[in-house]
């Protein structure tokens, strides 16, 4: 139960900024660490930001409310006292996602009173009932020849919002990501994690995220935040990377080099779900090539190289 052993300061800064997440268990606790640690402590280095790891439930099993853990992010807000830090602003993320190190500092997108998600259906830099339907027939064609080509993954948002009895809103965001100010909406964010009990039913199997959707978005508190801030690595693998389900996700070496492809485009990126193409992550551990740090500050530095565009003569490469 909440303890301040329960929350870990990977990093301490004093600037109020925190990148925040729950990896509750050891399996949960062990794949963060061997996996994206490194780049949340790159990335936070950078911008000078807290990194803090909850590891322990922040309401006992037996209580009522008691639901899939993945609703505890509800609850963080509310159990700052433990951390004994000052805490302006608070980005949730979850386990599986993978941060560019030199990203833009996503705080700098915060506006005042409002909640930061990224949506999963617009603004994407692809088509999104296409994506969809290259990602399910990728999964049936190479994975499991029993995944059905009409699912639930191509609901609509009147389908989404009727199942859970819930009022249509104008968009669906990936609730793994949330930017807010935690003295702001602690309270508010506990009162909806206590409207619903231990018996909600939820389509992503008592998950919180088409909850979390109605609550923010009926309340006009959406900030939309870029994709990039929150990119789905089974659309960019659906989209860029069809040879990975080809190959069954068995060439490990092959992966990291497209993840890292991926991160030319994408600033964080969100290895969400079950199926191979996200799993596969946890195998891996993203200690990046020294060659991507190099080309990312070769390029940092060229932006700010003045060019004047003069002709040089026909260019050949060397022979």
């Amino acid at each position: 139960m909440t303890s301040e052993n329960s929350f870990i300061v990977a990093r301490d800064t004093k600037s109020g900024n925190w990148l925040v997440t729950l990896a509750i268990g050891d399996e949960y606790f062990s794949t963060w660490t061997s996996t994206v640690k490194n780049s949340w402590l790159d990335y936070a280095d950078r911008y000078d930001l807290g990194v803090l790891i909850i590891t322990e439930h922040l309401i006992e099993a037996d209580n009522p409310n008691w639901k899939k853990p993945t609703w505890q992010k509800l609850l963080i807000a509310s159990n700052l006292k433990y951390l004994d830090r000052e805490v302006k602003l608070l980005c949730y993320l979850d386990t599986d996602i993978l941060v560019n190190p030199f990203s833009p500092n996503v705080f700098d997108l915060h506006v005042e009173g409002k909640i930061g998600v990224v949506s999963l259906r617009k603004n994407l830099p692809f088509n999104y009932e296409q994506t969809l339907r290259k990602l399910a027939l990728l999964r049936h064609r190479f994975i499991d020849d029993k995944y059905p080509l009409d699912s639930a993954l191509f609901i609509d948002l009147p389908g989404l919002y009727g199942f859970h009895n819930l009022p249509t809103q104008p968009d669906e965001f990936c609730a793994g990501f949330l930017l807010f100010e935690p003295l702001r909406f602690a309270t508010t964010m506990e009162g909806w994690f206590h409207e619903y009990d231990q018996s909600v039913v939820s389509i992503t199997g008592g998950g919180d995220q088409t909850h979390m959707n109605f609550h923010i978005q009926s309340l006009d508190l959406a900030n939309y935040l870029p994709y990039e801030f929150q990119g789905i690595w089974a659309f960019e693998a659906a989209n860029y990377y069809g040879y990975l389900f080809m190959q069954k996700f068995n060439n490990l070496e092959l992966y990291k080099d497209c993840v890292e492809s991926t991160l030319q485009r994408v600033h964080f990126l969100h290895f969400a779900g079950n199926w191979p193409e996200s799993s596969t992550f946890s195998k891996i551990n993203f200690e990046f090539n020294p060659k991507f740090y190099d080309l990312y500050r070769a390029y940092e530095s060229y932006t700010k190289m003045i060019l004047s565009g003069s002709p040089k003569g026909v260019i050949k490469p060397n022979s």
